[in-house]
């Protein structure tokens, strides 16, 4: 709160929110493939503090980056551009779609939520954004499954990672969950009543100090021939493939 009103004084009409990150059970790149996941959001978390006004503009500064400015009269991909203002930009135009009028706000935030340690720093921030302007603007209208697809759109056509939704639907829907991708447009969300410590176990989290913003070509290709493998089955994803025709044409 300080930090923000020294960057942004004169703004009275502060608000404040949290998004979760999440870490995998089971699942992994299954989501794309319209698969089942299990997943749990942490207890680390980004957290926004905001001041909404009416510049049409979105200025954002993250601890430890610089700020940050995406203007709404612009709300077109920017080609070769990628980072948090591409993410930004693209969530906007995305409520914009959807007939939600946005005006603009300052935000400043920090973050727990460890960079390139697998537990969705990327997915927390879209949701964190996302939650602000819906919550603002929306009268939270939206919910949390929309929420997780408008950050999925963002990062698919914004910033050119082709993801699936389960990160953002995790640091959405928060808890423990069961998420079932068969219907992606609607996917099946189980709530699991489950205490890991009650089982004797913890999970350890490493901060590797690394950043995986260049493996995106690497995450695409995982995907793309995910989609090759259906594709020579006739079928668009691996959901749709019988399991013994996948093992009796895997020399193929």
């Amino acid at each position: 709160m300080e930090k923000f009103t020294a960057l942004y004084p004169n703004r009275n009409d502060i608000h404040v929110y949290s998004a979760p990150g999440r870490t995998e059970i089971g699942g992994n790149h299954t989501d794309h493939q319209h698969g089942c996941v299990i997943a749990g959001a942490v207890d680390l978390d980004v957290i926004g503090v905001a001041a909404f006004h009416d510049e049409n503009i979105i200025r954002i500064k993250s601890e430890g980056y610089d700020e940050f400015a995406v203007s709404l009269d612009d709300l077109d991909v920017h080609i070769g551009e990628k980072g948090s203002s591409e993410i930004v930009r693209g969530i906007a135009a995305r409520f914009k779609d959807l007939g939600v009028e946005i005006s603009g706000f300052d935000m400043y935030t920090t973050s727990n939520v460890l960079g390139g340690s697998g537990i969705s720093s990327s997915a927390a921030f879209e949701t964190l954004i996302a939650t602000a302007i819906d919550s603002y603007y929306n009268n939270n209208q939206i919910g949390a499954v929309e929420i997780a697809k408008i950050g999925q759109y963002a990062e698919n056509f914004y910033f050119g990672k082709k993801s699936g939704l389960m990160d953002q639907m995790v640091c959405s829907v928060g808890g423990f969950v069961f998420l079932d991708f068969q219907n992606i447009q609607n996917p099946s969300i189980q709530k699991i009543d489950f205490d890991l410590s009650k089982t004797g176990y913890a999970l350890i989290i490493t901060d590797t100090k690394g950043d995986h913003s260049d493996l995106t070509d690497d995450y695409v290709a995982v995907r793309t021939e995910m989609d090759e493998v259906a594709e020579y089955f006739g079928k668009k994803v691996l959901r749709e493939v019988d399991e013994n025709q996948f093992w009796n044409n895997l020399p193929d």
